[in-house]
């Protein structure tokens, strides 16, 4: 606290016993702390997760987020069973026509053993319902005993690799007029039901 000039009529006396540059290192200390603080509270808040990540989406098994379609070219494939090879299995598809051009399969399997999808030419007579099983192996190829699976030689779209359970993947195929056939073929699938009609007009 500063006072008036003394009765001796020196310099007014500082009460404070602090000097003026310990002041100015505690303000700026105080400065730093302030700043401090500040940078931690918001690095926490860019830490935190965000509550509307995967909206709008499916994930796979993996971690893959893959886009919810919607639109004419856009068939959405579901692969279920109820028992494995137990008991009848179906391949479900939420459109039987499309346009022709590109087209996008949304497959998920919400079975309980691994499918995959695959789409087959018809061509001639046949029909996707009463194809010949006639083949086995991987890839699947005329035998004369224990055929379990349809010929794969008109395969124009297939996903590779089986979907495992509760996995969603997305095929994409360009594909002209003409009528196919969706199948599971894996070994017993289609004649277990796995199988959909789709005409590409």
């Amino acid at each position: 606290m500063t006072t008036g000039p003394n009765n001796t009529g020196d310099a007014p006396a500082d009460d404070d016993p602090m000097s003026a540059g310990t002041k100015i290192g505690l303000g700026v200390a105080a400065a730093l702390a302030l700043l401090v603080v500040a940078l931690l509270i918001t690095g926490a808040q860019h830490s935190s997760p965000s509550a509307s990540a995967g909206t709008g989406s499916a994930s796979t098994t993996t971690g893959t987020t893959v886009p919810t379609a919607t639109g004419p070219g856009v068939v959405h494939v579901t692969l279920s069973d109820a028992q494995g090879l137990g008991a009848p299995m179906k391949l479900i598809a939420d459109k039987s026509t499309v346009p022709a051009g590109k087209i996008s399969f949304v497959i998920t399997n919400t079975g309980t053993i691994e499918h995959e999808l695959v789409a087959l030419k018809l061509t001639g007579s046949q029909k996707w319902n009463t194809l010949p099983i006639a083949d086995a192996g991987d890839p699947p190829a005329p035998v004369t005993t224990g055929a379990n699976k349809v010929s794969e030689a008109n395969d124009v779209a297939d996903t590779g690799t089986n979907l495992k359970p509760g996995e969603t993947r997305t095929l994409v195929a360009t594909l002209p007029a003409g009528n196919y056939a969706l199948v599971c073929n894996i070994a017993a699938h289609y004649g277990l039901g796995m199988r959909a009609p789709l005409t590409v007009s």
